[in-house]
């Protein structure tokens, strides 16, 4: 779809291409005229041309001519203008559709109990350690922690200049999401429910951890597997257990699960699904071309994302959208400041992934406030690949509206001066959050305040 502005640059360019015939077709009849008196080329007589004449006829073409060829350019140049922001809006529109879709799923599949958020991920996979991550995360995660806890989104400040990076956990489980008393059985290697397993299949995953109180908080959660001797449907009987030993397809079941379960009391379990997210995105700059990489006006930045658990992404994170040159997040809470009230779903204000208690620190800590975080609030810049030969202003203000809380950010696009530049600004919000903020735990704390929850 091309933009009214869009639409005004390409009647402009059609306007000077208009002009041009005018000015090449006015001086065709005066050369013509002109040949007629002078009685030229067989019009009025046989006489030929002087050098005089010669000379003239020349200086008036090549007049004619560099008029054209600047009436041209500037044709050129508002059409390759309105192309390249006619690719950077396309651009735009895609990767705020695609984001919006992977973001408004955090807290999906886990969001019934309040003993899952906050707990430490504990992750094995194929007898080696996953979550806590044992090495750094590849570029252009680095400043992402080691150790992950349950949180539906994340937000990690990227720092001065440089993109933020953004944390979803989300799941998709066929049955039940709510939580199941579970024990464990060390001869058997084996978790006993109690009930039937609805919805449960082989290579399903599930998270286990104990049980929230208020004088236990949340600790430490595993992320296992359903072996392959669970039955799939259609099954006579529904089992009401499944093993944990080493016979997991995907893996998961390896490493000190006995230790581990052993050690933990009072368990509760979650079943996830077959398609678990713990999913990284940011910003990175294409590192395929070295000379590319030198200059930043020449710089292929995209956005990529990343899944922590290896499930639906690879090793080496994969391109979500090209060109997108910067990435900032804020968080939308409902904790009462300045003037509202607190824990009755509406947000209250936005807040920076920098400020003090709202840092990916204090989010990661035990008594996250992360259950208060009800929407995401993403700026994106995205870099139209045409060049254009008006230059922009050397900055451009993200969160314009929020200058009054000092939320408003000036980035620095004076390399990328030459490209036509578009600004995504969206709020996603995250309608699970209401029904973990509405969990029988808190209700039965009675939080969150009277109304509040459906």
């Amino acid at each position: 779809m091309v933009s009214p502005r869009n639409h005004q640059m390409l009647a402009g360019a059609n306007r000077s291409v208009n002009s041009n015939r005018v000015v090449v077709g006015t001086a065709a009849l005066l050369v013509v005229r002109w040949m007629r008196v002078r009685g030229v080329g067989g019009v009025g007589g046989s006489r030929g041309f002087s050098m005089v004449e010669l000379l003239v006829g020349v200086a008036v073409s090549l007049a004619v001519l560099l008029v054209t060829l600047q009436l041209f350019a500037q044709s050129s140049a508002v059409r390759r203008a309105t192309h390249g922001a006619a690719d950077a809006q396309q651009s735009a529109a895609v990767v705020g559709w695609q984001l919006n879709r992977e973001l408004k799923a955090a807290g999906a599949g886990v969001v019934q109990d309040e003993s899952v958020w906050g707990c430490v991920l504990n992750v094995t996979r194929n007898g080696q350690a996953v979550l806590p991550r044992p090495t750094p995360w590849p570029d252009p995660f680095a400043k992402v922690p080691a150790q992950l806890r349950a949180l539906p989104v994340l937000i990690v400040d990227g720092g001065a200049g440089q993109p933020d990076i953004v944390v979803q956990f989300s799941a998709r489980a066929a049955g039940s999401n709510t939580a199941l008393s579970a024990t464990f059985e060390p001869s058997t290697m084996a978790l006993e429910m109690g009930a039937p397993l609805f919805g449960f299949r082989r290579g399903d995953l599930v998270l286990l951890t104990s049980a929230k109180t208020t004088s236990t908080p949340v600790g430490n959660c595993r992320v296992l597997e359903v072996d392959s001797t669970f039955p799939d449907p259609p099954s006579a009987v529904i089992p009401t257990r499944f093993r944990v030993g080493s016979g997991a397809p995907g893996g998961f079941n390896t490493g000190s699960v006995a230790t581990t379960l052993g050690a933990m009391s009072d368990l509760v379990l979650f079943h996830l699904g077959s398609r678990v997210g713990m999913t990284l995105f940011g910003v990175a700059i294409d590192q395929s071309d070295p000379d590319l990489v030198k200059k930043p006006w020449t710089q292929r930045r995209s956005l990529v994302m990343l899944d922590a658990l290896g499930l639906q992404t690879t090793a080496v994170p994969l391109v979500m959208a090209e060109e997108v040159i910067d990435f900032q997040a804020l968080y939308g809470v409902d904790d009462g400041l300045p003037s509202g009230s607190a824990d009755d779903n509406r947000i209250d204000r936005w807040v920076s992934p920098a400020s003090a208690g709202w840092d990916s620190a204090s989010l990661l800590a035990a008594s996250s406030p992360a259950l208060r975080i009800k929407a995401l609030r993403i700026a994106m810049i995205i870099r139209g690949g045409v060049t254009q030969t008006n230059k922009r202003s050397a900055t451009l203000r993200l969160f314009p509206d929020l200058s009054a809380q000092g939320l408003a950010l000036d980035v620095d696009v004076s390399r990328f001066a030459q490209y036509p530049l578009t600004v995504v600004d969206q709020v996603i919000p995250l309608p699970n959050s209401l029904l973990a903020l509405c969990s029988a735990d808190r209700r039965a704390r009675g939080l969150p305040v009277s109304g509040a929850c459906p």
